[in-house]
């Protein structure tokens, strides 16, 4: 497993003066799952170090079944690790409900099945907003919608707040879900797939102006 950013340099072998404190890092992560009928448990991460730059797009490529998605799960905070620690800005992340839900505002999934992320019978409008209302967003809620999705590359964006998934095409459904990201302002967004083409170059282009921070996208891919 390594790790690639965009122009195809193995960041392992960058130098430490490149960069200063890395928007998000894991230092020594490791990851286990119990073993089936009193197996050993499966080491699926296994003390990974990696850093993700403000601005930067870095790829995990590895075979499946290499930890790509649980190095994800622990980043997000979704699993606690066994050993070692996740940081973001530095600062080492917390295990409680209040910071959890800070930290899942910052660092942002985007699954790899648009289909299977959006509720049937949530229209456009409900999926995108559903994230400012959890993070209780006191400015104007359609107004950060529409801007989310304009920025997603659908256009205009009042014409999709009542449509259902299944009226959308599949990349339509993606844009969706990477507008509802976008809408709670992240620093860092990690997809579970391959990205289609469009992606990179719409992320690269719109999070600096829709965050109004520098961000960082980082996608663990499936080769």
């Amino acid at each position: 497993m390594s790790a690639v950013d965009e122009t195809g340099t193995d960041r392992s072998e960058a130098s430490p003066d490149a960069a200063a404190v890395p928007l998000l890092s894991a230092t020594g992560v490791r990851v286990s799952y119990p073993g089936r009928r009193g197996a050993a448990p499966a080491r699926a991460v296994d003390g990974v170090d990696l850093d993700i730059g403000a601005g930067e797009i870095v790829a995990l490529v590895g075979e499946s079944g290499c930890g790509k998605t649980s190095l994800a799960r622990a980043l997000l905070g979704l699993v606690r690790p066994e050993e070692g620690r996740v940081s973001f800005g530095g600062v080492p992340l917390g295990y409680g409900s209040r910071a959890l839900k800070g930290h899942r505002r910052r660092v942002q999934l985007v699954l790899q099945d648009p289909g299977g992320s959006l509720n049937p019978r949530h229209t456009v409008y409900d999926a995108v907003s559903e994230g400012l209302r959890i993070h209780g967003y006191g400015g104007g809620e359609e107004e950060a919608v529409a801007e989310a999705l304009s920025r997603a590359g659908l256009r205009p964006p009042e014409r999709f707040f009542l449509r259902y998934p299944h009226e959308l095409s599949g990349g339509q459904r993606q844009r969706v879900v990477i507008a509802g990201r976008w809408c709670c302002g992240p620093n860092s967004s990690w997809p579970t797939s391959r990205w289609p083409p469009w992606t990179p170059r719409c992320a690269a282009r719109s999070w600096p102006c829709c965050c109004g921070c520098a961000t960082s996208w980082a996608s663990p891919h499936w080769w």
